[in-house]
């Protein structure tokens, strides 16, 4: 009976600490698997922004350059501009019979 009793006892033990293990072994599992998703997220979202990041400079960049390129264009208007002003008064300061009607 005592025997019995004790195989009982000891049974009951080794079960309730591989309860306790399984537990402790799927809330374990449960955390690295959690931090892996965090991880993930984050590194998704790390990559996400410097995406954004990168775009948002191609794009200043962009900007900037088609400004430069229209201050080029007024610039050469201006200049042809000039350049036509002046060979009309040339022409006219040598030539003025070609202006008369």
């Amino acid at each position: 009976m005592r025997k019995r009793r004790m195989r009982m006892e000891r049974e009951r033990k080794t079960e309730i600490r591989v309860r306790v293990e399984r537990r402790r072994r799927r809330r374990r599992r449960r955390m690295r698997t959690s931090l892996r998703r965090k991880r993930k997220r984050r590194r998704s979202l790390r990559i996400r922004k410097e995406r954004k990041r990168r775009n948002q400079r191609e794009r200043n960049q962009n900007r900037l350059s088609q400004r430069s390129l229209r201050i080029w264009v007024i610039m050469l208007k201006i200049l042809f501009c000039l350049i036509n002003l002046l060979l009309k008064s040339l022409i006219y300061y040598f030539k003025p019979g070609l202006f008369k009607k």
